[in-house]
């Protein structure tokens, strides 16, 4: 899609399409910030508030001509059903100053009901790391709400890794939605390869029909690299959906279902499996089925290459089914077990099996498996005093097609004992910075009588944050810390109880602001010390949304024998940048004045310096020995001879200057690349409010 919007094309209903208009890329920043490199990809179609009218999504990437923030994720556009749409809700998946590890790297791989409530969810692939060169990806599940938004996405585990469908990849969509066990519940295939991109494989993971899928089931080829664009069709006509795969370095083929979830193989060395139908021929890319020749029996399109079925039987027809509903009792009273009904007939002999999803509107109450006599039932006793329009869907299966009731208007009244109730919010603080406990307090309140009891959930839009026992006066808490950054429109909704009616509080807007906070830099980020010469620095503390606390500053893994100084110690920032110099110095550096040096002292750190300091404390005994045996020499001058007193000035000289040199080899033997010793230094930073920061210093210490 270009990056300044997608083009329509009406179509006329005889398989012809009107001429393609330019539709402009949406506002997705409000102003007066503008959207900056605005792009687009995988724009699909589909109906996600269940209103007849079909909808857009694609995914985005955007950045903030205001902020510079990056942010990535996909849009649903609801349908006005005139080929025009509303405005975008966004789900958001990466929002930074920071660049992406990839640019555009989310995808929406398939949209599919997974959950059985009659809005299609979302499956969206996303890259999440490099391991040994190869980019990783993960697939997340997008559960509806049925507005175009979504709950929060739930990872799935299943291949090592995926390929993105992706431009450069040309390998499809890698995973593929459909019911191929047999119980009217979603079912997945994942096609990709191990972790370290080498080894080929495929993961089937069955449907719960909540959302949810079972652990995967991994299977792997022989051949090198990924697997794409999986595809789910009955291409040999008996009723069971087959499975389709290809490489760029596996061979293609099409593995026959069975219809219970699992699919034929033909096994190969090593654990590894072929395709029982396998093509001999190097095909592989984006795939889709679909009957090209008009005689019911599904080809391929794979890439640039069609393959017809002239070999596959016509898949049977599923006969066609009624689905009758009953709700018993009705009227019923809140809190009263309600029996639903669902009873699933047709004209055609056979055993009818699969599920029935029983509906208030457009909302699932549950699911139930069609038992003997095709009845499926559900009880309930959940549904708020209401007139609620109910109706049973059945899912079909291989040989019976899916049929739906009519509507059984179900009518719940007060319970004789309950009487109303109004519920109040408040939120404090309001404001609050971002990870600070918000507390939000509901008061339930009655002109009746008695004891409030039950729960309240707290909404934050349509999700829940939580839920408080209701107690003394009527009143439940909840704390919480987790809301991001940003305007939040939270209720609270009163459950009701055995005397008390259900009730939901005004919204409350409550603001979360951006946390302050500082960061800590340091300049030059190294020193170096000696005795004579601190190393100099100076420590930047710069304050960030609104921070005015005060900051004392420390070092930590300082070497031994130095210190730290911080001229001043504590900065306050107000509003701006603030500074102290740091000064780091050898705390032993007066020594000379009668302290001891910390040089003598043996080193510590395993570096060459020890040996340096070694031989220093060396020389003094050298020089006392030599000084001893020159003034025995002296005092026994005496006793010489006048021959051996004019010797006496060589020798003595002689040995003076033997000792003075083996003191300058000595010396010389420690040379000055072992008198350094060099290590980080931690500066670190505490607010009065214990934020602590910190900055890195290296510091050489010369001798």
């Amino acid at each position: 899609m270009p990056t300044n919007g997608y083009y329509l094309a009406l179509g006329d209903g005889n398989g012809g399409f009107g001429t393609p208009t330019l539709i402009p890329a949406p506002v997705l920043l409000a102003p007066p910030d503008l959207d900056v490199n605005l792009a687009f990809s995988g724009i699909t179609a589909a109906d996600f508030n269940h209103d007849g009218k079909l909808d857009i999504a694609y995914s985005f990437m955007d950045a903030s001509f205001t902020t510079q923030n990056i942010t990535q994720g996909f849009v649903v556009q609801l349908g006005n059903g005139d080929g025009t749409f509303k405005s975008p809700v966004i789900t958001t998946t990466y929002s930074s100053l920071n660049a992406p590890l990839v640019f555009f790297g989310n995808f929406i791989g398939a949209v599919a009901d997974v959950n059985g409530d009659n809005f299609p969810d979302v499956f969206l692939i996303l890259p999440t790391v490099i391991t040994d060169g190869t980019l990783q990806h993960q697939l997340e599940l997008f559960l509806a709400n049925g507005d175009g938004s979504f709950k929060a996405p739930s990872n799935l585990t299943l291949t090592g890794n995926m390929l993105a469908p992706t431009a450069s990849s040309r390998s499809g969509v890698p995973i593929a939605v459909a019911d191929f066990s047999g119980d009217g519940k979603a079912d997945l295939v994942a096609a990709g390869s191990s972790a370290d991109g080498t080894i080929p494989e495929i993961a089937i993971a069955l449907g719960n029909g909540n959302g949810t899928f079972q652990p995967a089931t991994l299977v792997q080829f022989p051949g090198f690299g990924p697997l794409s664009s999986p595809v789910l069709a009955d291409f040999d006509g008996d009723g069971k959906l087959d499975l389709f795969v290809s490489g760029p370095g596996s061979i293609a083929g099409i593995f026959p279902g069975v219809g219970n979830g699992t699919f034929e193989t033909f096994p190969h060395t090593n654990g590894m499996v072929l395709a029982p139908q396998a093509f001999l021929l190097n095909v592989w890319g984006p795939a889709a089925a679909v009957d090209l020749t008009n005689n019911g029996k599904m080809g391929l399109v794979v890439g640039n290459v069609v393959l017809l079925n002239k070999a596959g039987s016509v898949p049977p027809t599923p006969a066609p089914t009624t689905t009758a509903l009953t709700a018993l009792p009705n009227p019923a009273t809140a809190g009263q077990t309600v029996t639903l009904s669902a009873t699933v007939t047709s004209s055609t002999a056979g055993s009818i099996t699969g599920t029935v999803t029983f509906l208030d509107g457009s909302t699932s109450i549950g699911m139930r498996n069609v038992g003997a006599g095709g009845v499926a039932t559900l009880q309930t006793s959940t549904l708020s005093v209401a007139t609620h329009s109910i109706t049973a869907k059945y899912g079909g299966d291989a040989n019976f097609a899916t049929s739906t009731s009519t509507a059984v208007s179900l009518v719940i009244s007060p319970a004789a004992s309950q009487a109303a109730t109004s519920t109040a919010l408040s939120a404090s603080p309001n404001p609050a910075a971002s990870g600070a406990t918000v507390t939000l307090t509901a008061t339930v309140t009655s002109t009746t009588a008695g004891t409030i009891t039950g729960t309240v959930t707290f909404l934050d839009g349509a999700n829940s944050i939580g839920t408080g026992s209701v107690g003394a006066n009527g009143v439940a808490t909840l704390q919480t810390s987790s809301l991001s950054a940003g305007t939040h429109s939270v209720t609270a909704m009163y459950g009701g109880d055995a005397n008390f009616l259900t009730s939901t509080s005004s919204a409350v807007s409550l603001v979360i602001t951006e946390a302050s906070g500082f960061t800590l830099s340091v300049a030059p980020k190294a020193v170096t010390v000696s005795q004579n010469t601190p190393g100099m620095a100076v420590v930047t503390v710069t304050p960030m949304n609104g921070f005015s606390e005060e900051v004392q500053l420390s070092c930590t893994g300082l070497p031994e024998g130095a210190d730290c100084e911080f001229q001043p110690s504590k900065v306050t920032p107000d509003g701006e940048a603030i500074t102290t110099n740091l000064s780091v110095t050898l705390g032993n550096a007066n020594a000379s004045r009668g302290g001891k040096s910390s040089l003598l002292r043996p080193s510590s750190n395993g570096s060459g310096q020890g040996y340096q300091q070694q031989g220093k404390a060396i020389v003094e005994p050298v020089f006392g020995y030599e000084l001893v045996l020159l003034g025995i020499i002296w005092r026994r001058r005496a006793l010489r001879s006048r021959f051996n007193r004019l010797l006496r000035p060589s020798f003595g000289t002689t040995l003076a200057l033997a000792a003075l040199a083996s003191v300058a080899a000595l010396i010389a033997g420690c040379s000055s690349d072992h008198g350094r010793n060099t290590t980080t230094v931690t500066i670190v930073g505490t607010s009065t409010n214990n934020q602590m920061m910190t900055a890195p210093l290296t510091v050489t210490i010369r001798n």
